[in-house]
């Protein structure tokens, strides 16, 4: 991926920032949804519910908005989907044994 995108940049004449953010914005819009580590990271806590924090990621914006997109639309006006993600670490037991 990183020589691909360096071929397309060095085939490019300008060395304009603003190309570059334009050419990678469909990329880090991306990574920023599947909840990256290289962006920010995760907000591993021993509770169910990861602490939310300006520093780290409580869990996946994408899973949230995936989990509203499944459930399709709802007759009910009354009633709402407020999903919620949470990043654990896979060896973790503490809160559940699956996270």
């Amino acid at each position: 991926m990183v020589s691909f995108i360096d071929g397309i940049e060095k085939g490019h004449t300008s060395s304009n920032d603003k190309w570059t953010e334009t050419y990678m914005k469909p990329l880090l819009d991306a990574m920023h949804l599947e909840g990256s580590h290289a962006l920010k990271e995760p907000c591993y806590d021993n509770s169910l519910v990861n602490e939310k924090s300006p520093k780290c990621l409580q869990g996946s914006p994408w899973s949230e908005q995936a989990q509203k997109i499944m459930a399709g639309n709802i007759a009910d006006k009354n009633v709402d989907i407020t999903p919620q993600d949470n990043f654990h670490r896979v060896y973790t037991i503490v809160p559940v044994h699956l996270p």
